[in-house]
């Protein structure tokens, strides 16, 4: 029930950052209008007028539309409107009269006087009924016919081009708006969202959303098995991928792509389930849905499953794809599964078999379950899988189960491209047993509750980077996701469980931490120093973890850490080949369906509105605009790349430098030069965090024992030698913190 709600808060929250972007939206196309018409002129050569044209807060007509939305109300935005233009009594008409767009409308102003219905003091009973509305385009045509000459009438003509431009520009952003939030909101709302803003501001919003949104009248599916099929394509994925490049400037002549495949429970109460092939890119990681099948199980034949895919893949790998006078080579670079959806890709032997490691030929042993204790043996090779050389009945049979169509794509090694998915080996792999090894015979009931009274001690110190705060720590294994097992791996873990876990089985946490730490860091896994030093960790985690934990649960998880080390040096660090990006497109698709009646088709439409009007999240890509500053003025926000500091709160107030001085940030200013500067306190460096013969690590990974001083005296620095942001943990002496970078952070 608690996730139930949780979902139901999330949903909530975001109908209402909904209303507020459309209403930002709305606000910004009043102020457009009312600061590209300038009809001051004309005013000012006319009579003046008896009578008041009436002011409105630019605000109210976008409040009161989202109010009237969100409450369900019928009331007429006309009347909410209409209590702004009551007057006590008659004004004259100033010269320079500020005219709103969004009180325009169809009443005739037929003399030259400006008439406004029942512009007089009302009595009580006509306050509550009278309704004074103004509209500007017969106004600007009684001023026009008062004067002689055709320039009043190509002034005009030039308004209405202008005007209908704006228009049109305001629809496409509340479209972009509307797709933005398509997950949670419906088609009804919003047909009634677009009927009281084509009411309101003459802007040509169709009557219906799914003209609109250019919903297509059909999605082809087709049977497979005991379920449905649909196929989307990769040439559409691929054009999506270059058209951002391009919007963005970035010239590349090869597309590189990952596919990643898994499946997933359309819901918790249903019995049916998705299988989702979809592909990314490593520039800016954009992520497109290939394909979908539909059914109680995964598709009987997993080739006519992949067939289309393998077809169209293969295409394009042998003669490219042109597009907009380019011609672009494409490669297939990673294949990124869990255990079980590889297995069932690669027809290969289930995790659990004796021979199911996909990189080496070790044999399990068995205990109450197969585990892998010991070195890698001798590495597979792609040739051999292509050969089907691993399918010994009396021992190596890896490949027991049957042939991939996937053999057939070139230039793909079924060994070396497909990848160890950090998220699911490490994350909810090894970081899950661990916990589970440790509070079933290591932590004591008090213990647990110690570690969980940290993690919630550590709340306010959390940066906004993470999506979520910790959790009790006892609650792990029925609520805790991969991103929150990742960021205690990383972060967290290493401060809650000091002085609480035994101190050798906490130096064997270390290892996992460090190792992992260099893996997924953009700057240190180009080093072979780096990478060879997480390799030794790495093979020291897996041996020691047989002899505090028992050789019987090193499990296949454990024993590819082994290997995971190849895949990096090969493809880059552990966050370029996750799947952290396919698991948030599967719970943003099963989120496009609205009820169990052909979901294929649901989601299919959903998609094809987003491809309509693509428009890719671009959150991360703000660019701070130092022009908007005045020098010397205090900045207290600033964004740079990946980086956002906000020097009001304390979670995220802190950077560190090239030089490697960590800084608490007070505010940035701009100097005469037009340099950014960063004006803070210098954290005093007590310590290395690690100990012993993890110290040289604290050097290497930057994370340290500081100590603030509130007397500490204010320090310049250029903005540009930030490196990263920085999240720092209270220790348990006052005024003492643990500071560690935050990996996705780095500037490269």
């Amino acid at each position: 029930m608690s996730s139930e709600r949780t979902i139901r808060r999330r949903v909530s929250e975001l109908k209402q950052l909904f209303n507020e972007e459309i209403t930002r939206c709305l606000n910004k196309f009043k102020n457009t209008s009312e600061s590209n018409i300038d009809v001051s002129k004309s005013i000012e050569t006319s009579k003046p007028h008896d009578g008041v044209i009436p002011q409105v807060n630019p605000a109210l007509n976008a409040m009161c539309l989202m109010n009237t939305l969100q409450i369900k109300r019928r009331t007429s935005l006309d009347q909410l409107i209409a209590n702004q233009f009551k007057r006590p009594k008659v004004e004259a008409v100033e010269n320079r009269v500020q005219i709103q767009n969004e009180i325009i409308d169809k009443n005739l102003v037929k003399n030259e006087e400006v008439e406004f219905n029942n512009i007089h003091r009302p009595n009580e009973r006509e306050e509550k009924n009278s309704e004074y509305r103004f509209n500007l385009k017969d106004y600007l045509q009684n001023i026009s016919n008062e004067e002689s000459g055709d320039e009043s009438g190509d002034s005009e003509e030039e308004f209405l081009a202008v005007e209908d431009e704006k228009k049109i520009k305001f629809v496409n952003e509340i479209r972009e708006l509307c797709l933005k939030y398509i997950h949670i909101i419906t088609h009804e709302y919003v047909e009634e969202l677009i009927s009281k803003l084509r009411k309101e501001t003459g802007a040509p919003f169709p009557k219906t959303a799914r003209t609109f949104f250019k919903t297509p009248r059909i999605i082809e599916t087709r049977k497979m098995g005991s379920g449905d099929y649909c196929y989307y394509g990769l040439e559409s994925a691929i054009t999506s991928f270059i058209n951002m490049y391009v919007n963005k400037g970035i010239d590349v002549d090869c597309i590189k792509l990952l596919v990643g495949i898994d499946g997933a429970p359309l819901a918790v109460s249903s019995e049916k389930g998705l299988w989702i092939v979809s592909c990314s890119e490593n520039i800016l990681k954009l992520v497109e849905v290939l394909s979908i099948y539909h059914g109680e199980d995964k598709p009987t034949d997993v080739n006519e499953f992949l067939k289309q895919f393998q077809e169209e893949i293969t295409f394009f790998i042998k003669n490219g794809i042109d597009y907009k006078n380019k011609h672009y080579s494409v490669t297939f670079e990673q294949l990124v599964c869990d255990a079980p959806a590889k297995e069932y890709v690669l027809c290969v032997k289930y995790h659990s078999g004796y021979y199911s490691c996909s990189k080496c030929t070790i044999e399990g042993e068995y205990d109450g379950a197969v585990h892998f204790p010991g070195e890698m043996c001798t590495l597979r090779t792609d040739e051999k899988m292509k050969n089907r050389q691993y399918n010994d009945s009396f021992g190596d049979d890896y490949q027991k189960t049957g042939e991939t169509i996937l053999k057939d794509i070139p230039n793909f090694g079924l060994v070396t491209n497909v990848v160890l998915d950090y998220m699911h080996l490490i994350c909810l792999g090894v970081m899950l047993k661990l916990i589970e090894l440790w509070t079933k015979s290591v932590l004591c009931e008090s213990d647990i509750t110690k570690i969980s009274e940290k993690l919630h001690n550590l709340k306010d110190f959390v940066p906004s980077d993470f999506c979520r705060n910790p959790r009790q720590f006892k609650k792990i294994r029925r609520l805790w996701k991969a991103t929150e097992l990742r960021q205690f791996l990383l972060y967290t873990g290493p401060v809650v469980l000091l002085n609480i876990l035994p101190a050798e089985l906490y130096v064997h946490f270390l290892y996992l931490n460090v190792a992992t730490s260099i893996l997924v860091n953009p700057i240190l896994y180009k080093s072979n120093d780096y990478l060879n030093y997480a390799d030794e960790l790495l093979k020291c985690f897996v041996h020691d973890f047989a002899v505090h934990y028992g050789r019987k649960n090193v499990t296949f998880n454990v024993h590819n850490l082994l290997h995971i080390v190849a895949d990096a040096r090969r493809f880059g660090p552990l966050d370029d080949f996750s799947a952290f990006r396919f698991e948030n497109l599967i719970r943003k698709v099963k989120q496009l369906v609205r009820n169990g009646n052909q979901p294929l088709v649901q989601i299919g439409k959903r998609l094809a509105e987003i491809k309509s009007c693509k428009v890719y999240s671009d959150e991360n890509d703000f660019k701070f605009d130092l022009s908007m500053y005045q020098p010397m003025q205090e900045i207290k926000v600033f964004i740079k790349k990946s980086i956002r500091i906000d020097c009001r709160n304390k979670s995220n107030d802190t950077v560190l430098l090239n030089n490697g001085i960590y800084i608490q940030c007070h505010y940035f200013i701009k100097d005469k030069n037009n340099e950014l500067k960063v004006v803070g306190s210098v954290l005093k460096v007590v310590d290395n965090f690690y100990k012993d013969h993890l110290e040289n690590a604290s050097d290497k990974l930057h994370i340290k024992i500081v100590r603030i001083s509130k007397t500490a005296q204010h320090t310049t620095y250029s903005a540009e030698s930030i490196l990263a942001k920085v999240c720092k943990f209270p220790l348990e002496i006052e005024n003492i913190f643990v500071v560690i970078p935050l990996i996705h952070t780095y500037c490269n």
